[in-house]
């Protein structure tokens, strides 16, 4: 597991920098990578998927709480 994100992480910026390179948004590339035949490149990509916003650890936006209705009586 630790080479897998070792050679996942080796370049941080890459993601960022090929979806500005092919105009798209950092989630759609990485959506469209997650299926590359490059695997470090597949990799980064899940990985990217996995821990970024919305992912499986952040599920996404805080919602905030709403208050309770004052109770007539």
């Amino acid at each position: 597991m630790a080479r897998f994100l070792k050679a996942a992480i080796k370049r941080p910026g890459r993601m960022k920098e090929g979806a500005a390179r092919a105009g798209m948004g950092l989630h759609a590339y990485e959506e469209k990578e997650s299926h590359s035949s490059d695997p470090s490149l597949r990799s980064a990509a899940n990985l990217g998927l996995r821990f970024g916003k919305g992912g499986d650890l952040h599920h996404g936006k805080k919602k905030h709480a709403v208050p309770r209705r004052k109770r007539n009586g």
